[in-house]
C-alpha cells in the first residue's frame, strides 16, 4: 500500500466559524473623533514647511463657518486674494514652455502646408496676376 512521506508541509484548515476578510466593527468614539482630524503624512508635512500666516489661515479653515468670528474670516478671504493674485501674476514656467512649443509647432505646420501647396498657390497667384493686368 502506498503511503505520503513528505511531512515537511504546513496544514491550516482555518478556524470554526471564522469568515475570510471580514473584521469586527470597533465601536469606539473617540478613536474615530481621532482619526477624523489626522493628517496624511503628505499633508504634515506641507503643513510644518508652510509659513505662519498660512498656518493662521489654514487652522482658521477648519473650523465651521459659524464657529469664526468677522476676523477669521477676513483673514481667510485675504490670504485668498494674495494667493489667487500670485498665481496669475506669476504662472508656471512649464505652462510658459508649453505655450511656446504650441506656437513653433503651429508656425512649422504653416509653413510646412505651403511649401507642400506651393505650385498650387504660384498657379493660382498667375492666374490671379494676369486676370488683374488685363
Amino acid at each position: 500500500m502506498w503511503q505520503y512521506q513528505n511531512t515537511d508541509e504546513l496544514y491550516h484548515h482555518g478556524i470554526l466559524g471564522m469568515r475570510w476578510g471580514v473584521r469586527k466593527v470597533r465601536s469606539s468614539s473617540s478613536s474615530n473623533k481621532k482619526r477624523k482630524h489626522r493628517m496624511s503624512n503628505r499633508a504634515y508635512k506641507k503643513y510644518r514647511s508652510s509659513s505662519k500666516d498660512s498656518k493662521i489661515a489654514q487652522n482658521i479653515k477648519r473650523k465651521k463657518l459659524y464657529q469664526m468670528s468677522n476676523e477669521d474670516l477676513k483673514t481667510v478671504n485675504y490670504r485668498q486674494q494674495l494667493e489667487y493674485q500670485y498665481k496669475q501674476n506669476n504662472p508656471n514656467t512649464s505652462k510658459k514652455i508649453l505655450l511656446g512649443i504650441g506656437a513653433t509647432a503651429g508656425a512649422i505646420g504653416a509653413i510646412n502646408t505651403l511649401y507642400k501647396n506651393s505650385d498650387t498657390l504660384i498657379k493660382t497667384g498667375k492666374k490671379l496676376f494676369t486676370k488683374i493686368l488685363k
